[in-house]
């Protein structure tokens, strides 16, 4: 009796998960291997299938928090020291980010424009001197004043940042002091 295409196929399905099953350390050596050969061309093909698939995975993540929402509650209030130690250590490690990231959202919260930022660029195009009083900013001492304040409907922006003292930046408050001209 000869067999057809579908149903020799469907036998070499078959062999094949009885003998991964038998073989499970020979399976994962080989497939470690394979991973190692072609860790780049994986990354790019997960790449490419979350980018696809976007909107999927991230409700299929939602679904899965709500479900688990107790138990990862529970399990975070039995860790909190854990947690809190890690969050202060990331805190630590990254200062400037997370300093621009609590700037930017209290400048979307109050509705303000908000583009990209690079604190650096802004220390360099200023000097470090203060755009309030016009003296040389410890690093210690650094702020950045917004020349239009986000109260008054000035943006969060590179060209609206500039280099001020604390002091001179909690002083001037919205708009109380004037901001000296800066010369580039």
């Amino acid at each position: 009796m000869s067999q057809t295409k579908e149903e020799r196929a469907a036998y070499m399905r078959s062999w094949m998960r009885s003998w991964r099953a038998s073989h499970p350390v020979e399976v994962r050596a080989y497939r470690n291997t394979w991973n190692a050969a072609h860790r780049e061309t994986n990354k790019a093909y997960a790449r490419a299938y979350r980018e696809e698939h976007r909107s999927e995975i991230r409700a299929s993540n939602r679904a899965y928090a709500e479900i688990h929402k107790e138990m990862h509650h529970a399990y975070r209030e039995a860790h909190r020291d854990k947690y809190r130690a890690y969050a202060c250590a990331w805190d630590a490690m990254h200062r400037e980010e997370r300093r621009a990231s609590c700037h930017a959202r209290r400048a979307r919260l109050l509705g303000a424009i908000v583009g990209p930022i690079d604190l650096a660029a802004i220390r360099k195009r200023d000097k470090m001197m203060c755009c309030i009083c016009g003296k040389k900013v410890a690093e210690k001492d650094l702020s950045f004043d917004h020349t239009i304040p986000l109260f008054l409907g000035g943006g969060h922006t590179q060209e609206l940042l500039r280099v001020a003292h604390r002091r001179c930046n909690s002083r001037r408050g919205v708009g109380r002091l004037p901001v000296q001209m800066v010369l580039f």
